[in-house]
């Protein structure tokens, strides 16, 4: 990587130090499309023709949506075990409505269980990134050739968000709000006593039901607060600055027509893949995952260089 960084640095060099009747003999322009989206580049010779110097741009995004059915299982264990403590406090004031009276309570509705997790996702890829690359030819037919450089950007990959069905996340609101209605009574409590009530068993608030809107993604905790509308978001981040290598065929810069085409292969360096997110908490074990969503992630996580294939339409303008 050092060397790598040397190349590209002796090359930015050599076009800082040309002169600018060397820097403009001719101009090239071409639009591209590929792996890392579509763009826009401006090309110039520096010092001989066989080193050619490109600027360009590549477009922000693309979106890509898809949909995941997430097991429910989790959120129900926490509704039944909730239900059991209201079907306790309901039966209480059932056996004792003087002294519920007294204590004003009155009774709750049960919640409603969940089939499945029914989740829309977005994800927006940011190919965003200006560019500063240099071309060797190594013969003069200016058509095989090496490329190195550096691609700049704003180092937020992609844009991830999670929305769960808006009945689903009704209902496990309705069931946190339940659950705090449910007071808490002990057997040995004065005023329960006062108020000729017999307890079987103590009656309280279900621990733990906010938990249920954890997920772990990778190794790490998200939890989506009852706020958020059942919507996570997370950004998958990468450097800022990304060197590049590759290879290609055909010249940013036609020689005998105005307009040519060209094709390159390569890769850039983006370091490890990390998220960031302000519904990341300290890491439960115990909190939901899918394995499904954690083998996606895996196939991205690992993806230090990431592959260019790139099809470029090149046109020389002097």
């Amino acid at each position: 990587m050092k060397k790598l960084l040397a190349l590209i640095s002796a090359l930015i060099l050599c076009s800082n130090m040309l002169s600018a009747q060397e820097a403009l003999q001719h101009l090239g322009a071409s639009i591209e499309v590929g792996t890392t989206g579509a763009g826009v580049n401006v090309s110039f010779p520096v010092i001989t023709d066989r080193l050619i110097v490109t600027v360009g741009y590549n477009f922000p995004s693309v979106t890509i949506n898809s949909h995941f059915d997430l097991n429910a299982s989790t959120i129900n264990s926490k509704i039944n075990a909730a239900n059991n403590m209201i079907g306790n406090y309901n039966k209480v004031i059932d056996e004792n409505p003087e002294g519920a009276q007294k204590l004003g309570m009155t009774k709750i509705t049960p919640i409603n269980e969940v089939d499945k997790i029914n989740t829309e996702v977005k994800a927006k890829l940011n190919f965003g990134n200006f560019k500063l690359m240099a071309e060797y030819y190594p013969s003069k037919s200016n058509y095989f050739h090496f490329t190195a450089g550096l691609l700049i950007g704003s180092g937020e990959w992609i844009d991830i968000n999670a929305q769960v069905d808006e009945k689903v996340w009704n209902t496990y609101i309705t069931a946190m709000v339940q659950n705090e209605h449910i007071p808490t009574l002990s057997k040995n409590d004065p005023k329960v006593i006062e108020a000729g009530i017999k307890l079987n068993t103590d009656i309280h608030p279900v621990a733990g039901l906010e938990d249920a809107a954890k997920l772990n993604i990778h190794d790490e905790t998200y939890h989506l607060s009852k706020d958020c509308g059942g919507r996570l978001n997370t950004k998958l981040m990468v450097n800022k600055v990304k060197p590049y290598i590759g290879i290609g065929f055909g010249s940013s810069i036609p020689t005998k027509r105005r307009l040519g085409f060209q094709t390159e292969l390569g890769a850039y360096y983006q370091g490890k893949p990390y998220f960031e997110s302000s519904a990341k908490t300290e890491y439960d074990k115990s909190a939901f995952s899918s394995s499904m969503v954690d083998d996606i992630i895996d196939n991205i996580i690992y993806l230090h260089w990431y592959p260019q294939l790139t099809f470029r339409l090149t046109g020389r303008i002097f």
